[in-house]
């Protein structure tokens, strides 16, 4: 995966032209664009409504919206119309619809009773697919009988919702993903955005230290500051690894049961990184990065919103020492530093 793509390009062009900033609970304008452009349905087989492309292709958007400190619905987007494409079904480009997990269950007459969140941006939503604990997933209308939405935000200001059900009825989606599937896929694209979040302030950190002075010399030339730096640009390598290899595995195939511990360790390793690239850039900035006139809450708020996004960084840690006890230490680690 190229740190340098086409499509990173147009992201920052978008950005350059539309612009990054939405107030909080908004929808940014920006995604309205990427919407025109079909970038919703990447990922998604043409036969099915999609635009094709490829897991690499989403992680590259992920992460270049991520660098540009944008949080749009494109991870939700594109995974709840890959599972719709993958169950048979046809893609409306330019239809949000959101993906959850819950673990209530359906009562006899098949309807589901359950209050589900935090869903990422399901105000915005026409459908929300639902992974139960047992049993397909369904596919329900928000607004449909049953089906309600309490509005709110994450720390980020970005929509983060929780979808009530009362007795509601949808469609099932007998051939749809398992759950294992659709939750290595928002792993994989979530830490992407992770990654793309901690270059981008990383780099707006990097040039302030070089171009702020103290005492007559850049920050950067004091010791401390230069260790700090270097240990930000630490966790993006680690990051940069743990998610370029999770895409490459996941590329090979989908399957949960190599796909899902590839992104667990890419969400666990991003997630750290993020908490400590939050506090480091803070610290380096010092009073400055607490202005809402300085971008730097644009990223760290994004770090802290969404090291948690889809599942917490404790249950994707969690699952890592689950899958391990299961498959072996030496299995494990071996199924993910294979080469072809």
């Amino acid at each position: 995966m190229s740190a340098e793509s086409a499509l990173r390009e147009l992201i920052s062009n978008l950005v350059a032209t539309v612009g990054a900033v939405a107030g909080a609970g908004e929808v940014p304008e920006l995604w309205l664009e990427m919407v025109k452009l079909g970038l919703d349905v990447v990922g998604v087989p043409e036969a099915s409504g999609g635009a094709d492309g490829s897991i690499e292709d989403l992680a590259q958007l992920s992460e270049a919206l991520g660098q540009n400190g944008i949080g749009v619905p494109l991870i939700q987007a594109s995974t709840a119309n890959w599972v719709l494409s993958e169950a048979g079904e046809q893609v409306n480009a330019g239809v949000l619809a959101a993906v959850a997990f819950t673990d209530s269950t359906l009562n006899i007459e098949g309807r589901l009773s359950a209050r589900v969140g935090p869903v990422p941006w399901a105000r915005s939503a026409e459908n929300v697919i639902v992974y139960t604990a047992s049993g397909s997933p369904i596919c329900y209308r928000i607004g449909d009988p049953g089906v309600s939405v309490e509005p709110g935000v994450n720390l980020a200001g970005e929509q983060s919702d929780a979808v009530v059900f009362t007795a509601a009825a949808g469609q099932v989606l007998a051939h749809a993903p398992t759950a294992g599937a659709v939750l290595a896929r928002l792993g994989v694209l979530w830490s992407a955005a992770l990654l793309g979040a901690i270059r981008g302030a990383y780099e707006l950190t990097r040039n302030y230290v070089r171009t702020r002075e103290q005492f007559g010399a850049p920050l950067v030339k004091i010791p401390a500051v230069a260790a700090g730096l270097a240990s930000i640009r630490t966790q993006l390598l680690q990051a940069e690894a743990s998610v370029y290899r999770a895409v490459e595995i996941y590329s090979i195939g989908p399957s949960e049961h190599a796909a899902l511990p590839a992104a667990a360790i890419a969400r666990t390793v991003c997630a750290t990184a993020a908490t400590e690239t939050a506090r480091l850039t803070h610290q380096l900035h010092g009073a400055m990065g607490i202005t809402a006139e300085y971008p730097l809450h644009r990223f760290t708020t994004k770090l802290w919103a969404w090291r948690d996004a889809a599942s917490s960084e404790s249950e994707w840690a969690k699952l890592i020492g689950d899958i391990t006890l299961e498959r072996g230490e030496r299995a494990l680690w071996d199924e993910l530093t294979a080469t072809a």
